[in-house]
């Protein structure tokens, strides 16, 4: 199945379209600059035009930058307080149309190296 991967980045947000079954990168990145605002609407705006890029009509699996649970934003971080208690996963199904999953990113990054890299196949400490 073919992914939409966006990493919401402090000076960048980053998107690719990924095998998920392999994990491989399908195409280049693209990148466009983090809102200096770093509202919720202008970054969702963003993440529009990431999907737009690629027109992508499938699910969209996207890392972000605080903890999230069950895709709300349960830390600001480094973002604007709105973020605070903002149901991520809405926001950018609303702007995209599409299906939206929302991790942590260090938690996206433990979970691929986990299922797609050095720790693929193994049980305890990587």
């Amino acid at each position: 199945m073919v992914v939409l991967g966006i990493d919401i980045g402090g000076s960048g947000m980053k998107g690719a379209l990924v095998n998920s079954i392999t994990g491989e990168m399908i195409t280049e990145r693209y990148r466009i600059p983090t809102p200096k605002s770093r509202k919720p609407k202008e970054m969702a705006a963003v993440v529009k035009e990431i999907v737009t890029h690629f027109n992508h009509k499938g699910p969209v699996g996207c890392g972000f930058p605080t903890v999230i649970r069950h895709g709300v934003c349960k830390s600001q971080g480094n973002l604007h307080k709105k973020w605070l208690n903002l149901n991520v996963r809405e926001l950018f199904s609303e702007a995209t149309g599409l299906p939206v999953t929302v991790i942590n990113d260090a938690d996206a990054a433990g979970y691929a190296t986990m299922n797609y890299g050095i720790g693929k196949g193994k049980e305890g400490l990587v």
